[in-house]
Formats: C-alpha cells, structure tokens, sequence
C-alpha cells in the first residue's frame, strides 16, 4: 500500500465523522507523512509503523462518538458510543454489551415497579370496581398513597442511577480505547 491508498482509505473510514472533523485528521496524517518523508523514511516505512486505516478509522470514530456522548447526554448518543466501541474489538463486544444488557433489563424492571407502586391508588379503587369489592377503609387507601410516594422515590432513584451508569460508560469506553491504543502500540 502507498501513502495515496493509505489516505484514500482512511478519508473513507472517516466518512461518517463531520468535516472539519475529517480534514483535521487528514491535515494531521498528510503532515505525519512530510515530516517522516522529511527525516529519510520512505512512505513504506511510514506506513508499516501505522496501523490500519480501518483500526485507525474505528478508532477515531469510537472517540468521536464518545465526545459527542459527553456533550448532548442522550440515549441515541450513548448508544452510538457503545457501537463504535464495539467495533474495536470481540473483548469491547463481551465487556460492554452484556453488562448493558443486565443494566438495562434491571433499570427496565425498576421502572415498572416504580410505575406499580405510583399507580397503586389508582389500580386499589379499579381493583374495587371490578371485583364490585369497593372498600371504604381508610388505610387501604393510605397505604396505596404510601406506595405513590415511595414510586416516585424510586423514579428518582432510577434517574440518579441512570445519570451514574452513563458516566461509568463514558469513563469504561474512554479506558477501553486507551487500552486498546496501548495495546497495539506494544
């Protein structure tokens, strides 16, 4: 490979990266090559000290969306990181993606709960209505307010928890790219 196909396929890779996004890292790769080229290495040699330009590609698109994650906290975002990381490698796929599908389903059961209990006055008076067992005690009723508040606790406790899992991803994704990184540079 020479340093027109070795750039070519890396501007490619970088396709889905923003523009001047694209054109730093080009201006940056062309700029390594001159300066290389400048001190006697030929373009060969250049490009055997590199790594891919898919890897590098990945790479650089994993970071990206690490930083847009980091910056506009949604789901899409956190979701578009923890892809890109994925693509890095088979270890990214095991350590990320199944730790995330146990977080999901257990914040996903959390919810529902959460959603029983603030609905609990709500489904004590249709529970009455449809058994025709329409119950005048109060404390049942207090109760099922008890239950309201203790739902809506347990929202605010989801959030929190959702808030904390997003910065350990973030912070897990950015490891995980310098290990990587350091990884092949060894």
């Amino acid at each position: 490979m020479d340093k027109i196909t070795f750039l070519n396929e890396l501007e490619q890779e970088l396709d889905k990266l923003p523009r001047s996004e694209r054109d730093k890292v080009m201006y940056e790769y062309e700029e390594y090559f001159f300066d290389q080229e400048s001190e006697g290495k030929n373009e060969y040699q250049i490009i055997g000290a590199l790594e891919s330009p898919k890897k590098i590609g990945k790479e650089l698109m994993a970071r990206n969306a690490i930083v847009s994650a980091e910056f506009r906290p949604n789901i899409n975002t956190i979701v578009r990181a923890i892809m890109a990381s994925l693509g890095m490698g088979i270890l990214s796929l095991i350590i990320i993606l199944i730790p995330m599908i146990f977080v999901g389903i257990f914040m996903f059961i959390l919810l529902l709960v959460a959603l029983f209990f603030s609905l609990s006055p709500l489904l004590l008076i249709i529970n009455g209505i449809i058994n025709d067992n329409f119950s005048f005690a109060i404390s049942n009723y207090l109760f099922a307010i008890s239950y309201t508040g203790l739902g809506l606790l347990l929202f605010v406790i989801i959030a929190k928890f959702a808030q904390f899992v997003y910065r350990v991803i973030l912070k897990y994704l950015r490891w995980n790219i310098k290990t990587i990184k350091g990884s092949a540079v060894e």
